[in-house]
C-alpha cells in the first residue's frame, strides 16, 4: 500500500467511524466535498494544514490519524 493510499484509507475509516458523509466532513473542515472525495480516492495528498483541519473536524488528533497511516504502511522507526 502506498502512502497516499494509506492516508486515504485512514480518512475513510475515521470518517465512517464517526458516521459522517464526505459532505459533512468537508463542511466541518472547511473543504469542498470534491476535495474530500479526491483525498479518499488517493488522488490528492493533503497538506499538513489539511491534516490538522481534517483531524479537528473528525475529533481526533493529527497524531492519531498518522498513527493509523503508519500501521497501514508498516512503518517502523529506526
Amino acid at each position: 500500500m502506498s502512502l497516499q493510499e494509506a492516508i486515504a484509507a485512514a480518512l475513510v475509516k475515521a470518517r465512517k467511524k464517526r458516521k459522517l458523509t464526505q459532505e459533512e466532513l468537508g463542511y466541518r473542515a472547511g473543504y469542498d466535498p470534491v476535495y474530500i472525495n479526491m483525498l479518499e480516492r488517493a488522488r490528492r495528498y493533503p497538506s499538513i494544514r489539511a491534516i490538522f483541519n481534517l483531524s479537528e473536524a473528525l475529533g481526533i488528533t493529527p497524531a492519531a490519524l498518522m498513527e493509523d497511516v503508519q500501521k497501514q504502511i508498516g512503518f517502523k522507526p529506526r
